[in-house]
């Protein structure tokens, strides 16, 4: 109990004051093997994609490029949508790049008969509309060792991101495997193990009161451990500071923990030895952004 009483109060008052820079998850974009996913949740059906994805991949692209994809052009979008989903954490990075297995997104959008999809997404996201490319693709990678990495163009990052609900009861299937399968390595890591024991008894803080925590640091000139200057926003953007980039916004943190938080919790994760075996959750990767 101690324990637990302590790792919230440590989220309680000490959240806006560890925020700064976002190494974990950069880190995690050059993991292979939490670079395979995006974060899953208890809710599996719910994804984050840019706003603006879904009715343009229904209204701009090719129908006979999405039935390439799958027959029923409903689900030939939502697996789009899915691979998609995956980049969803570089919204919140300063490297809008991110490595992703060809093994998971196979077992991400695959059909019954194990047909390999994703190849054909990317090809229909690269292709994009009119207007230009849904996704970019850097073709340098060493084949064994490294994962290709995509990015999705700033355009469709302005509008920022939406939840999204799977429909496709194949798709939603395939996920519920991936969810089972991540909580069963979560129980044979002990550190896992117990965080996946305490999440039931986390009471998280609100955004009003990490605003007020913000505030209150904001006032006492905080700097980060990455000696980054703690500052309100206020509405501003970037440009408004000259030195935007030594700056760590309290709205942006916020931001940032309600996307690891409010969907529910993710699944803790130890990474391979390129992270040093490090366990991931929603908390240490809240309290080291």
């Amino acid at each position: 109990m101690k324990r637990i009483r302590e790792y919230q109060m440590n989220l309680k008052k000490e959240y806006l004051s560890l925020t700064g820079d976002t190494e974990d998850l950069q880190i995690l974009h050059h993991d292979e093997k939490f670079a395979e996913l995006a974060l899953i949740f208890p809710n599996v059906n719910s994804i984050l994609i840019p706003k603006k994805l879904e009715t343009n991949l229904k209204k701009y692209v090719s129908k006979e490029l999405l039935k390439a994809i799958d027959p029923d052009i409903n689900v030939a979008v939502e697996k789009c949508l899915v691979l998609v989903s995956n980049l969803a954490s570089t919204y919140y990075t300063d490297d809008r790049w991110k490595r992703l297995n060809s093994k998971i997104l196979h077992e991400q959008t695959k059909n019954k008969d194990n047909t390999f999809i994703y190849s054909k997404i990317i090809e229909v996201l690269k292709e994009g509309t009119s207007t230009g490319t849904m996704l970019e693709v850097d073709e340098h990678y060493a084949k064994g060792r490294d994962s290709r990495k995509y990015k999705l163009p700033d355009s469709y990052f302005k509008p920022g991101l939406n939840e999204y609900f799977i429909k496709n009861s194949g798709i939603i299937q395939t996920r519920n495997r991936i969810y089972y399968r991540l909580i069963n390595e979560a129980n044979e890591n002990l550190i896992c193990n117990n965080l996946l024991k305490i999440y039931q008894r986390i009471e998280l803080p609100t955004s009003k009161e990490l605003l007020a925590i913000g505030k209150k640091l904001v006032k006492e000139n905080y700097t980060t451990k990455k000696g980054k200057i703690l500052t309100m926003r206020n509405k501003h953007i970037d440009s408004y500071w000259k030195d935007a980039d030594n700056r760590s916004f309290v709205e942006n943190n916020i931001e940032i923990f309600e996307y690891l938080t409010n969907r529910g919790f993710m699944i803790p994760s130890a990474g391979d030895e390129r992270s040093g075996g490090r366990v991931v959750d929603s908390f240490t990767k809240a309290r080291r952004m």
